[in-house]
């Protein structure tokens, strides 16, 4: 997130990147891309239902079946 709001030296190839990332901060927050299962579970609950409000899904996936159990782990290397 650092690299997409630097404004002197950026390091995406996209123009104004670091216009729509400050975009991105202000309407989502300041973590605005987390990573964890934890920490995303409401969203991919609101995917789970969109999905299935749209006929794409036949039943809602709860949060824990959408992983693999190795996922779900934490370790160091």
């Amino acid at each position: 997130m650092a690299r997409a709001l630097e404004v002197t030296a950026p390091r995406f190839p996209v123009p104004w990147c670091f216009a729509y990332a400050a975009g991105a901060q202000r309407m989502f927050g300041e973590d605005w891309w987390p990573y964890g299962v934890d920490k995303t579970a409401r969203r991919s609950t609101l995917f789970s239902r969109g999905r299935r409000s749209s006929a794409s899904a036949r039943a809602d996936c709860p949060v824990d079946e959408l992983f693999a159990p190795t996922t779900m782990t934490a370790f160091r290397v």
